[in-house]
């Protein structure tokens, strides 16, 4: 009885082939794509984050005072833009993860 039993254990241990944690070929290319596309949104986010810097060390010059008050408003439409579209990256639900 107990070598039927020994038997049995490694066939009940094993798992099918379908629970193997494989993600289809094309839900994998679908959330490269979004990683991509939400790295470039924090790459833009960089760049509008160091543009304010700049225009204060411009605005310092007292010859420049319009030009850096024009430029730090349209970077912060831009920087408050792409922080707006970020989170619509977030969404896995999508991707069935």
């Amino acid at each position: 009885m107990q070598h039927q039993l020994q038997h049995q254990t490694p066939a009940a241990v094993s798992t099918p082939p379908s629970t193997t944690g494989e993600v289809p070929p094309k839900q994998v290319a679908l959330a490269m794509e979004r990683l991509s596309h939400a790295a470039r949104l924090i790459a833009d986010i960089r760049l509008g984050a160091d543009r304010p810097l700049e225009a204060l060390f411009v605005a310092a010059e007292p010859h420049k005072r319009s030009r850096p008050l024009d430029l730090s408003s349209k970077e912060d439409s831009s920087l408050r833009q792409h922080l707006q579209d970020l989170p619509l990256e977030s969404s896995w639900t999508n991707l069935g993860c």
